[in-house]
């Protein structure tokens, strides 16, 4: 199971259909893309600490593909190999965004909470 924090989470994958196999990964390798490197630290740990339950390895990304050096595809799937990984999750963000909006206070006479002070003629 995947969650996030946002309700817009968008988790897609496929499945061949004439898969029939029962495959459970022993030794994954997780990476993060387009995330801080903090954020990618924390997915990696995260994953690490809650697959350990279910017999799964977790080989972290930052510690193979150091964020200083530039990898091929063909790399990344080599050195996975040589490590011993037998499944590779890639995470990913999408449309990251901070909106921040700013709203006058409004004063409704009878529903405010607060009262507004006036001076001169509010007629």
């Amino acid at each position: 199971m995947l969650a996030a924090c946002n309700s817009t989470t968008n988790l897609s994958g496929f499945v061949d259909p004439n898969y029939r196999g029962n495959y459970q990964t022993k030794n994954i390798l997780v990476m993060g893309f387009g995330i801080p490197i903090d954020e990618q630290k924390a997915l990696e740990s995260t994953l690490k600490q809650s697959l350990v339950n279910y017999d799964v390895q977790v080989i972290q990304g930052l510690e193979v593909f150091p964020p200083t050096r530039d990898f091929s595809e063909k790399d990344i799937y080599q050195i996975a190999n040589s490590k011993g990984a037998d499944s590779l999750l890639i995470v990913s963000t999408d449309v990251r965004d901070v909106t921040e909006t700013y709203s006058n206070p409004v004063y409704i006479p009878g529903n405010s909470t607060s009262y507004v002070s006036g001076f001169g003629n509010s007629s």
